[in-house]
């Protein structure tokens, strides 16, 4: 009997809230990635350089802004799923 409750307490309800918990969580970065980029994008869009140095700019000013991001995503996330799994 224990052993149903057990099951019940920790079946598909939990593993739908981990995965609301990562998307919410990944729609959040992308926010906040978009957000901290645009000023970078718009000054790169309507400078007086050529198609591919504007490019080349926008493409290093995502991958920095993701290395930034990323390690800050990683422990929000484990800070969200190790108070998941103990309660």
């Amino acid at each position: 009997m224990n052993k149903k409750i057990k099951d019940l307490k920790v079946g598909t309800f939990f593993k739908f809230s981990i995965r609301k918990i990562t998307v919410d969580f990944v729609i959040s970065i992308v926010l906040v990635y978009l957000f901290f980029s645009m000023v970078s994008w718009a000054n790169q869009v309507f400078s007086q350089e050529t198609f591919s140095k504007k490019l080349i700019d926008i493409g290093t000013n995502t991958v920095i802004y993701m290395i930034l991001l990323y390690p800050l995503a990683c422990y929000v996330a484990l800070i969200l799923f190790k108070k998941e799994r103990l309660e």
